[in-house]
């Protein structure tokens, strides 16, 4: 129960079971695994931030940061961390599943659903409104445990991760941004806006982009 406890903060209810069920089966200390990657941010937010209470900053992220964790967990996603007024999170890892990149659109879509959902809790009660951008990137990284002897977590490094990093930083509040590694393997699911290309920290030439507009099986029913 107590190692149930500690991996429920992290994955999905589906993925904890099959991390437990696997015992040793599943690396964690570090493998090269496929997968997706989503970044989501707050915009404005540290701004916005000075203007507040304290404990109003901490019980409007506190409140993002739940509901995000539930659109996470329930599209099989893996809470990596948590930085400032955003967040990371993995799809794919530590145990893989084929529909990881879908998996990540969907959570960042409903990430950006639920946000607006919030927003009118949040400013009935004459708290600022929360602008989200999400961006998810797929491709090779190195996942597993990482750290000091005092304290370990879970994560990935590599550059779909960096690049990650990098579209968030450009997505407008309610934006979903995705590479065109994301996009080529979810084309037929989802409607996108080629964003053309822009140049990325820490990356030769141009990144190509899109802009995920909506579920193709959405519009089509």
């Amino acid at each position: 129960e107590r190692i149930r406890s500690n991996l429920s903060r992290f994955f999905s209810p589906n993925v904890m079971e099959e991390v437990i069920s696997r015992e040793n089966k599943v690396d964690l200390k570090g493998e090269r695994m496929p997968v997706s990657i989503l970044f989501s941010d707050l915009r404005g937010f540290t701004g916005m931030s000075q203007s507040l209470d304290v404990e109003k900053v901490v019980l409007l992220l506190n409140r993002f940061f739940s509901m995000a964790s539930t659109c996470l967990f329930r599209h099989k996603g893996t809470l990596d961390k948590f930085l400032g007024d955003g967040l990371m999170a993995i799809f794919g890892a530590p145990v893989p599943f084929q529909d990881s990149a879908a998996c990540a659109v969907r959570a960042g879509m409903d990430i950006i659903t639920h946000a607006g959902m919030l927003n009118e809790v949040v400013t009935h009660e004459g708290l600022p409104r929360l602008e989200v951008g999400v961006s998810v990137t797929t491709g090779e990284v190195i996942a597993g445990t990482i750290g000091s002897s005092d304290r370990l977590e879970y994560t990935a490094i590599g550059n779909t991760v960096n690049l990650a990093s990098r579209l968030v930083g450009i997505a407008r509040p309610g934006e979903l941004l995705i590479d065109s590694a994301t996009a080529e393997i979810v084309n037929k699911e989802f409607n996108m806006q080629d964003m053309g290309q822009v140049a990325v920290k820490g990356f030769t030439g141009k990144i190509q982009y899109f802009q995920v507009t909506g579920s193709s099986a959405a519009d089509l029913g």
